[in-house]
């Protein structure tokens, strides 16, 4: 079993929280998409998602092609 803190949550658990929402960050997705309710895994989620955000190159969406501008 893994470490938990006495409040009940696990380290494991924050750790994937927060990989989870690194990966959501990075991908452009919104914020509103954080699986977790506990308020402990759901900031370590936020806290993912933010540096995934930043971690994103700024030019990742692919440019619209011109031919649409009709």
């Amino acid at each position: 079993m893994g470490r938990s803190d006495s409040a009940g949550w696990q380290i494991e658990t924050l750790e994937k929280a927060y990989d989870q929402g690194l990966m959501a960050g990075s991908l452009g997705m919104t914020s509103k998409k954080c699986p977790y309710v506990s308020e402990v895994a759901s900031a370590a989620w936020e806290a993912g998602f933010e540096d995934g955000q930043l971690a994103a190159p700024a030019k990742r969406r692919t440019p619209k092609p011109k031919f649409l501008d009709i």
